[in-house]
């Protein structure tokens, strides 16, 4: 890209030749396709096969099952803090005498500073 600006391809909203003739294939044998799925959801001999036909079954009918994702943000704010004050320690150190290179709180860090 050249400053920040799309240079090349398609125009937004023109479809994809290529997609659209393998769509146009694939959707001729799209019933034929559900049939074999029901067939091995209602006939197979394994149970894996079953439930994954089932599941394709469910997922093209109904939409794919939302995942639910739980994040704890402290955790990730206590590293960033903790990566910060490294972050200072080092950049201190590079100014600093070597015997108060390493500040143990963030208050001797700050009284270290020249």
């Amino acid at each position: 890209m050249a400053q920040g600006k799309k240079t090349g391809g398609r125009v937004a909203g023109t479809p994809n030749k290529a997609t659209a003739q393998i769509k146009t294939l694939a959707g001729a044998y799209s019933a034929e396709a559900v049939d074999i799925l029901i067939s091995v959801a209602r006939n197979a001999d394994s149970d894996a096969a079953k439930v994954a036909a089932c599941r394709e079954l469910l997922d093209r009918g109904h939409g794919k099952a939302s995942q639910r994702l739980d994040v704890d943000a402290n955790i990730n704010a206590a590293n960033n803090e903790n990566a910060l004050l490294e972050g200072r320690r080092r950049a201190a150190a590079s100014r600093l005498v070597p015997s108060t290179a390493y500040a143990s709180t963030p208050t001797e860090y700050e009284n270290n500073i020249e």
